[in-house]
């Protein structure tokens, strides 16, 4: 019990102490209801890490009969189990009304409390994530009902249960619009990739910018572009420094250049804004032949395992690297290793492509870093929203 009496933050006006309670004040165990379950779909699924409820069942086989079920009411709190403090946690909504679990996977009424009030304050991960020791049982380890009833809460007022639920589920509600809209965009783009590059041996795309109507040609890529290997700096690390070092975990699954982490002070040569640097060992399935441009002059060094492509002038940078990112199969096909695929140097000079005149590639690719640009924005939206809701979880409550 914290001697804490009132969290760091509060809505103005409100000034009395909050009320430490146990939770079966609030949550209260129902009548058990049998019912029977003819398939999936008359199950949910409580998933862990917060990740919300859904209809139906992960299990590819399900042995109907040999599993008591009960059925589930919207706004209930229903939780796994072996699960309560891996987030496994969910408020029924009403879509899910009648659907039903396995008595490892409880439902409770919620009385007394404010609704969103009281999952926000245990859906937060620094007061579910320490229950584990709470659970009992031999093999697996349960958190059951009458355990849960145990755990405490502190409680305002109603009116200020009241004011603190809404404030979350209007962050909640203002993360998922976020999640939508980028989600919707990184589903164009994937779209728009397929459809504005030649595909199935075609020498034009689907999509096109009007101006222009020339067939696409095919090249290699050693025909345009000069390929280098980097170095080997993995001694001369350092937290940081002059330069970042561009390694395996330098570029993501949509092409992104992401921060490695490490830096050198050495003077060695840097990459020049405008390279490609590609993955030459697939550390993710996916990665392998996987380019990210290099944003400006002089800041990046090259690491072993990742090449450098340098286009020539006559090839814009951000179409080149396009152009290779939807071309996984290609890379994926030609890897040779054990535990770890790798990439050859032949292989990936010799990867070809189509490619039109130099204005359209231009064209091509101011478009998609646009909508990169755009999809980058909307992440660090997203981003800065979650941590503003952590650091409000930590001082909202006690």
């Amino acid at each position: 019990m914290s001697n804490q009496k009132e969290p760091k933050i509060r809505f103005s006006g409100f000034t009395e102490e909050w009320k430490y309670r146990k939770l079966g004040n609030y949550l209260t165990i129902p009548e058990k209801i049998k019912t029977v379950v003819n398939s999936k779909e008359d199950l949910m699924t409580v998933k862990l890490n917060l990740g919300g409820i859904e209809s139906g069942s992960k299990r590819e086989t399900l042995e109907l009969g040999s599993t008591v079920y009960y059925k589930r009411r919207a706004g209930q709190f229903i939780y796994g189990k072996q699960n309560f403090f891996n987030g496994s946690m969910a408020i029924i909504p009403n879509d899910l009304d009648g659907k039903a679990t396995s008595g490892d996977v409880p439902s409770l009424n919620i009385q007394d409390i404010d609704i969103d009030y009281l999952y926000t304050y245990v859906s937060r991960k620094d007061y579910w994530k320490d229950k584990e020791s709470a659970a009992s049982g031999t093999g697996s380890k349960r958190i059951h009902e009458k355990t849960l009833q145990s755990f405490s809460i502190y409680v305002p007022s109603e009116k200020e249960q009241f004011k603190v639920g809404q404030f979350f589920e209007k962050i909640k509600e203002m993360i998922m619009l976020h999640q939508r809209e980028l989600e919707s965009f990184k589903i164009m783009k994937k779209s728009l990739l397929n459809k504005m590059f030649p595909k199935n041996g075609g020498n034009v795309p689907e999509i096109r910018f009007p101006e222009f109507t020339d067939p696409w040609e095919q090249r290699k890529l050693k025909e345009v572009s000069v390929y280098s290997n980097g170095g080997s700096y993995e001694n001369d690390v350092l937290p940081y420094g002059k330069y970042e070092l561009i390694t395996l975990k330098s570029v993501d699954m949509s092409g992104n250049l992401v921060s490695s982490g490490k830096f050198l002070d050495l003077d060695v040569r840097t990459l020049e804004k405008g390279t490609l640097v590609m993955i030459l060992s697939e550390q993710s399935p996916g990665l392998l032949g996987m380019t990210a441009q290099i944003p400006v002059d002089k800041k990046f060094v090259l690491n072993q395992r990742v090449a450098e492509i340098r286009p020539n002038k006559n090839i814009d940078g951000y179409f080149l690297s396009k152009a290779i990112n939807i071309s996984q199969a290609y890379f994926s096909k030609r890897g040779a290793g054990t535990k770890v695929q790798n990439i050859s140097k032949p292989n990936v000079e010799n990867f070809e492509f189509y490619c039109p005149t130099f204005e359209e590639q231009q064209k091509i690719g101011q478009f998609f870093k646009q909508l990169d640009d755009t999809i980058a924005l909307h992440q660090r939206e997203l981003d800065t929203l979650a941590e503003m809701k952590k650091i409000l979880l930590k001082d909202m409550f006690i």
